[in-house]
């Protein structure tokens, strides 16, 4: 069998496998809004996900060319098609909420002035009632002064306006603050509003109805503090009380009830349940993309989804959504995106600050892709929360398969495969990329002889090489493939020029091409390659403080190349090839097992990742199991599946 067959792994994949586990776990592909947006409106009716206005330029830079005019809608059935509507005149910090069949436009903000001009700001007193039915807007009387950074909610006929400000002329603290509670009741003919007071002066609030209350949540105090509040109005008596504080500052929260539960998520990511009995608040689940000045929208059958907001700068573009019941299988989300590198298998990938960054790769998807052109140095970056590409510094050589570290805020890339003067080999090369000063800084020849395919671990005590392949075509000796057996260790601290030295370790075979993943100080590794071609059954298990070895049992299948990571306390092996039934070659494996430590047992978590799992990389982001390929034949693909296990 040749080196080409092991690096690059066969096309070939069982579609009809795919389909099928697809099917048995109702994979959902993922919606994106057509721009990212932040301080928007957005409400469900009748299968139909309607977003209104809001803000996509620079924070707290406002200006009218910044504010979106748009009003849209998606249709939840296929979760993919939007359908654009009437504009408006732009505006941001608007509510919409759905009423009786329609939706109820009130208050925001506007941005006279132009990007290059002071600043400009009024809040607005406008009401208006959407008919889907006719697809035009009516108006309704307006709010008694103008609002926005505020509140709606529902119940019954009636749609009730928490907190919010009067703005005039720009931010600031002598903004009018809210004290009142608006009320405006459709089965009342005269549709007028109607005003009481409020115990509180509180803006960027979130309102929800939960049977005869309404639950106004967090939002900023008019001192300027954020705050974790609940008030909590008693709409049959009129009566305020306090309710549980949100366990963290709700300044920008979002909320929404759905048949006897309150769900609010604030700028964590994390999404809280109300107890039943009102006493305190529950974690529910958590955001892929933290978020705040977001919405939270029920839409029946499909569960909460989150939609739009803000994280630092970065605007949220995809549209999460949260199961309101734990799912009895995974559930799994999926994302295909156009993607602009060349690479299309074994780049330096690594997950950080909320986005995949890749360096290097291979451009070829056949198997015998190692012509010198088919390696690449380019370096780009996938913004996890804005759905955005950007370029970054590009490898310093052209190179495939680097093994990433992160440590000391920076990614440590080591070894390698591509062509040299003399042919095809193995690297020993360490680069230290500073992504803060987009910096390169090279090491040549840090570890001796150059290796591939290998595990690199940091430590506090450094970084640690295990394992892999020290390949050199038409070595001298005949001898091409060696499999070192020696561990290398290079402290974070060490000079500049100073190379991985041999430790005191040793592994206990040879192993290459193997999925690695630490947990509670122990590195196991499983799959594999050994010398001439053969599979590695052995799983074994190296224990950090003791400096021993020790195996565990190993997974249904031998796998060469998986990918290994460790979540919640478990291991969760996925990916790579193997040899089934009469093939000589191994071919793409695409089933996810999982490992439970205390009870040494391997079970099958999925039968069918959602798409093909040549190269397929696996990383853990936010309490899920993130995996990312760009391998496809025919174009520039990024494909992404979370997995909530």
């Amino acid at each position: 069998m040749s080196l080409t067959c092991l690096l690059v792994a066969p096309l070939a994949f069982a579609s009809t496998c795919l389909a099928r586990g697809s099917d048995e776990l109702g994979v959902r592909s993922i919606s994106v809004l057509p721009r990212g947006l932040t301080s928007h409106a957005a409400a469900e009716l009748d299968g139909w996900l309607y977003v209104c206005g809001g803000y996509f330029g620079t924070p707290h830079e406002y200006c009218r060319e910044d504010q979106s005019g748009s009003f849209a809608r998606l249709n939840l059935r296929d979760g993919a098609t939007w359908e654009q509507l009437e504009d408006l005149e732009p505006l941001q910090s608007a509510t919409l909420v759905a009423c009786e069949g329609r939706l109820v436009r009130v208050g925001g903000m506007r941005a006279d002035n132009a990007r290059d001009e002071k600043p400009s700001l009024r809040s607005l007193a406008d009401a208006a009632v959407f008919d889907p039915r006719t697809r035009s807007w009516a108006s309704l009387p307006s709010l008694p002064e103008p609002r926005s950074s505020h509140a709606a909610c529902v119940l019954g006929s009636r749609v009730i306006v928490v907190g919010g400000w009067n703005l005039g002329g720009s931010l600031g603290r002598s903004s009018q603050w809210a004290d009142s509670v608006l009320e405006l009741d459709f089965a009342d003919p005269t549709r007028k509003w109607r005003a009481t007071s409020a115990p509180f002066r509180r803006r960027a609030v979130a309102a929800a109805a939960l049977g005869e209350r309404v639950y106004v949540v967090g939002g900023m105090e008019s001192s300027g503090e954020p705050s974790a509040r609940v008030d909590v109005l008693d709409l049959a008596t009129g009566a305020w009380s306090l309710g549980p504080e949100l366990p963290e500052t709700g300044f920008g929260c979002a909320a929404v009830a759905v048949g006897e539960q309150l769900f609010a998520s604030a700028r964590s990511g994390r999404v809280w349940r109300l107890e039943s009995d009102a006493t305190c608040w529950r974690p529910h689940g958590e955001l892929a993309s933290p978020r705040y000045f977001h919405q939270l929208v029920e839409a029946p059958g499909l569960g909460l989804a989150a939609v739009g907001g803000i994280s630092g700068a970065r605007r949220a573009r995809w549209i999460e959504w949260v199961s309101l019941t734990p799912p009895r299988t995974p559930d799994i989300e999926v994302l295909t995106l156009p993607a602009p590198g060349l690479a299309r298998n074994r780049q330096a990938l690594f997950l950080r600050d909320g986005a995949l960054h890749f360096f290097g790769g291979n451009q070829r998807t056949a198997q015998h892709g190692f012509d010198d052109a088919a390696f690449v140095d380019e370096g780009w970056k996938f913004d996890l929360t804005t759905l955005e590409w950007s370029p970054l510094p590009p490898l310093p050589v052209r190179r495939q398969s680097l093994q990433v570290a992160l440590a000391d805020d920076r990614a440590w890339l080591v070894g390698g495969f591509a062509r040299g003067p003399e042919g095809t080999r193995t690297f020993g090369d360490l680069f230290v990329y500073e992504p803060e000063q987009a910096r390169w800084t090279a090491l040549l020849d840090a570890v001796r002889p150059g290796r591939t395919q290998f595990a690199l671990v940091e430590r506090d005590d450094g970084l640690w090489i295990f394992g892999g392949l020290d390949y050199v075509q038409d070595r001298e000796d005949g001898a091409d493939f060696r499999h070192p057996v020696e561990v290398l260790r290079r402290s974070l601290t060490a000079a500049d020029g100073a190379p991985f030295e041999f430790s005191d370790v040793r592994m206990p075979r040879a192993r290459r091409a193997f999925g690695h993943a630490e947990l509670a100080g122990k590195l196991y590794f499983v799959g594999g390659l050994a010398d001439g071609f053969a599979s590695v059954s052995e799983c074994d298990v190296f224990d950090f403080a003791s400096k021993t070895w020790s195996e565990i049992a190993p997974p249904s299948i031998e796998r060469i190349s998986p990918e290994l990571v460790a979540l919640d306390g478990a291991l969760y092996l996925a990916g790579g090839s193997a040899r089934t039934g009469n093939s000589a070659d191994p071919l793409p494996n695409a089933s996810i097992e999982r490992f439970d430590p205390a009870r040494g047992e391997w079970t099958k978590l999925l039968e069918a990742l959602p798409f093909d799992p040549t190269h397929v990389r696996m990383f853990v982001h936010r309490g899920r199991l993130l995996a990312v390929s760009t391998h496809d034949p025919l174009s520039r693909t990024l494909r992404l599946a979370w997995i909530r296990p």
